[in-house]
């Protein structure tokens, strides 16, 4: 899925078939609010935001190449949620089992972000409040 400009939404809840790749541009929104569900993950790609508000099952990895990913909701049974360097994880919902690289940014302004297991910070991670 390609966002290249504007804010969107997704409603819909998704089964995941096979690895999603969602590339959201820079200066873009998604903001998904469906449920995703299934035994494989998602791929955030594009200097965008993903936000997340729903509580969500799907059990593969979540990675966040660039941009932000914003969690509002669940994704605590993602398998492993890795952020790169340069990518930022930011909200004030559930992550599972994380390793950040990037930039950390809890809560919304700023807030609590709950993780439902290890959170491990790499050298060139940044905490932000």
């Amino acid at each position: 899925m390609t966002v290249s400009s504007g804010t969107h939404t997704l409603a819909t809840a998704i089964a995941l078939q096979s690895r999603a790749t969602i590339d959201v541009g820079g200066g873009s929104l998604l903001w998904a609010s469906g449920a995703l569900s299934g035994t494989n993950g998602i791929r955030k790609t594009g200097a965008g935001e993903l936000s997340i508000s729903s509580i969500n099952s799907f059990t593969g990895p979540t990675n966040v190449d660039v941009g932000l990913l914003r969690v509002n909701g669940s994704i605590a049974s993602s398998s492993l949620t890795t952020v790169a360097a340069g990518a930022t994880l930011a909200g004030s919902g559930t992550v599972g089992s994380t390793l950040l690289l990037g930039t950390h940014e809890p809560g919304n302004s700023p807030g609590l972000q709950t993780f439902t297991a290890g959170l491990t910070y790499g050298g060139t991670s940044v905490l932000e409040w």
